[in-house]
């Protein structure tokens, strides 16, 4: 994850900075070549992040990471956070991951619950209905059924139990 958003960083700039290309080249020599280990990532993200006036980083999902992963990158993030004052994260995650970000994340963070209406369901499954592939295999009957049916059940879920936390870290 640290890798991709320091190769997204690099894109974002005219030419790639030299400490960079330095430290890829040693990768490379090593027996075998190999990619940049998260020591000399995090190494080099510092100066690249100091490149920019203010850096935004979404992470989506963050609780389909396997709870290991998770722990590291949130350490990682806290670590960015701590040295690159101009960094802002927006995490999003479903609740159970709240304890974990806060935990690690509280002298940075604020929290945002969103919690989709049984309206905004409705609408999103007009849409869907709306874009069907196949427009004819389908009623108006068997549509409003669906409607009645999923939008009931699918609210119910997700306002219960799949509440999504979007996390606004702020420096």
């Amino acid at each position: 994850m640290i890798g991709a958003i320091l190769k997204q960083l690099v894109n974002g700039l005219d030419g790639v900075p030299e400490e960079l290309k330095g430290a890829f080249r040693k990768g490379k020599g090593n027996i075998g070549g190999r990619s940049l280990g998260l020591p000399d990532l995090l190494r080099i993200l510092k100066p690249v992040l100091g490149l920019f006036e203010r850096v935004f980083i979404c992470i989506d999902a963050l609780d389909e990471l396997l709870a290991e992963n998770r722990l590291g990158l949130i350490e990682e993030l806290h670590w960015i956070l701590q040295e690159s004052p101009d960094v802002r994260l927006f995490l999003t995650g479903r609740p159970h991951v709240r304890a974990e970000v806060e935990k690690h994340l509280a002298e940075f963070s604020r929290s945002v619950i969103i919690r989709p209406t049984r309206e905004d369901i409705i609408i999103y499954l007009k849409a869907m209905l709306e874009k069907d592939a196949e427009p004819d295999a389908m009623d108006k009957s068997l549509k409003e059924d669906i409607m009645r049916g999923l939008s009931g059940a699918v609210a119910e879920m997700y306002v219960g139990l799949a509440t999504y936390i979007f996390r606004l870290i702020t420096c």
